[in-house]
């Protein structure tokens, strides 16, 4: 295959992991962490930013909330996709980057399968739509160590800066980067150690001295990116600290999450292909083979040994590992691409391709970007959607207000339907209840924040009736006990039940703020359509009609 032929194979993984990254991302409402650097880029200006790691006691990624103050300072008005633009476009970048990069260590025609693996990874999808930090530390991180490689085989001085600028980008966008981007120095010092054993003393110093270069360069970068910040960090290390050890099961279920699948059988022939690849890697190149093995290793046992802050639970510990996962992929796609048989013959590679393309069309049909909520929900960044092995958000079958059921026998009209009130963490029963109506949502949210001109927020509405009206919903749901609702959804994300218990503040002000619309909502528009113990709703477009407002097209 031709260089420029294979630059074009580049392509259609290309298309199919922006397809994927795009597919109904407008749609998606900001939730959970999401929202912490948004609040954080409306809330505080950029001086304020980089001193300051933490808004309300949440990491909320420096680098993101200063880029969003500058936008905003400057007039661009940012939507739920220009929050997502930066993080969408590093994640673009790693299908193709990574290939590249690795193209003369695995060869092309791995690289090709990379690609589509990078592509259709569901975590590197998901991950890499959401206002979160980890696509851009993921790429970061990864260049960070493949330019170290590069500049171990030729020291070259461009390389050692590169490296000491990505090292220290990938730490400024996620701390838990630091021990797999300094890992490449430790693997320099240890070989530089085994290759002089027996030498004089003075010899091997003299032989680690290169090395100063690249550390002098990240320390520097690093002192200044992070001493401003450093009374933040200090309280940061001191509540991101405690965590336990994950159990057996939730290793497991780990390595469905980074592969992509909820079948075990796969996970157990990709981990053995993955393995082939290992060895076939290590025959040829051994020293990058045990280049890769060290930034594992150290990576790893950096997790394992100071068990940052929720470890044990299942999407954090999955969120740590998403900065190997690029390296992981490059493995099962060397496995899987090398020859099968000593002296293939075209029928053999054709039967070879074959089984390609079958495993990668398993692990894509068994996981979630093929599942129904990927397909309709606005939650698709929730934690029970991130870690698709366990079971979503749901209720029983009785549990929904019956407006909901009858919503969902209706005919299909793409009724939008807007909740209120929200605020963040309280979004399970509206999860729950479209995984029954199934109609698009937006939410009114009861953060002032939101209310902020500079945000041209669609999915997230301030908390004003004319605002509601023009939002082009056809109901408006006021909820008036959330805390009740919440209570009968039945969800795996972890503290759920602490939760219902310990924001009892955060159930006060929803209750009041549900009981105030609810009044401003009858004085201005006469009563609901639909009342129960539970929920109020109005239906918009006879709002509209009875006052003569222009009708409002669904989608605007």
């Amino acid at each position: 295959m031709g260089s420029r032929a294979w630059l074009w194979g580049l392509v259609p993984p290309l298309l199919a992991g922006a397809g994927l990254r795009g597919f109904r991302l407008r749609e998606q409402i900001l939730i959970g962490d999401e929202l912490h650097a948004v609040n954080a880029a409306v809330a505080r200006p950029v001086g304020e930013i980089v001193t300051q790691w933490t808004y309300h006691g949440a990491d909320y990624c420096v680098p993101l909330a200063a880029l969003y103050r500058l936008l905003l300072d400057a007039g661009v008005q940012l939507s739920e996709l220009g929050f997502r633009a930066p993080v969408l476009a590093a994640s673009l970048l790693l299908v193709v980057a990574v290939p590249l990069a690795l193209r003369p260590r695995l060869g092309r025609r791995a690289c090709l399968v990379l690609a589509w693996l990078l592509a259709l990874s569901p975590m590197l999808v998901l991950y890499g739509r959401m206002v979160r930090s980890y696509a851009p530390a993921v790429l970061l991180a990864f260049a960070a160590v493949v330019t170290f490689d590069r500049w171990w085989r030729d020291r070259s001085r461009g390389a050692a800066a590169a490296y000491a600028a990505l090292a220290a980008g990938a730490v400024y966008f996620h701390l838990g980067a630091a021990p797999l981007v300094g890992a490449p120095i430790l693997y320099a010092v240890l070989e530089t150690l085994v290759d002089r054993r027996g030498a004089p003393a003075a010899e091997r110093a003299r032989a680690l001295l290169p090395l100063a270069v690249p550390l002098a360069g990240l320390t520097v970068l690093l002192a200044a990116l992070l001493l401003p910040a450093r009374q933040s960090l200090v309280e940061l290390a001191g509540l991101h600290g405690d965590g336990a050890l994950p159990d057996p099961a939730t290793w497991l279920d780990v390595a469905r999450l980074q592969l992509g699948t909820s079948a075990f059988s796969l996970v157990a022939v990709a981990v053995g292909v993955a393995a082939r690849g290992a060895w076939i890697l290590y025959r040829r190149d051994a020293r990058f083979g045990l280049y890769l093995l060290t930034l594992a290793a150290v990576h790893t046992g950096w997790l394992l040994l100071f068990a940052p802050h929720l470890f044990q639970h299942l999407l954090v510990v999955n969120r740590y590992f998403l900065l190997l996962l690029p390296f992981l992929l490059a493995l099962l796609a060397l496995g899987l691409a090398s020859p099968w048989t000593s002296r293939p013959s075209r029928v053999a590679r054709i039967a070879q391709d074959a089984g390609v393309a079958a495993l990668l069309a398993a692990l894509f049909a068994t996981g979630p970007l093929v599942g129904d909520k990927f397909r309709t929900s606005p939650f698709t960044h929730a934690p029970t959607s991130l870690t698709f092995t366990a079971a979503e958000d749901r209720v029983d079958a009785d549990a929904p207000p019956g407006f909901y059921r009858e919503l969902a026998t209706a005919a299909t009209g793409g009724e939008v339907v807007l909740e209120y009130p929200w605020m963040n963490v309280a979004s399970h029963a509206f999860d729950a209840y479209q995984r029954v109506h199934r109609r698009p949502l937006r939410v009114g949210s009861l953060n002032r924040l939101h209310e902020d001109p500079r945000l041209g927020l669609r999915n997230t509405l301030p908390a004003h009736p004319e605002d509601f009206l023009e939002s082009g919903a056809r109901y408006v749901v006021v909820h008036t006990d959330l805390k009740a609702e919440e209570a009968r959804v039945r969800t795996r994300k972890f503290l759920f039940a602490e939760r219902l218990i310990e924001l009892d503040e955060l159930w006060r002000v929803l209750r009041a703020g549900g009981a105030r619309m609810s009044v401003r909502l009858e004085e201005a528009w006469g009563p609901p359509v639909y009342v129960d113990d539970a929920i109020r709703v109005w239906d918009l477009e006879r709002v509209r009609r009875d006052a003569g407002h222009a009708t409002v097209a669904p989608w605007n």
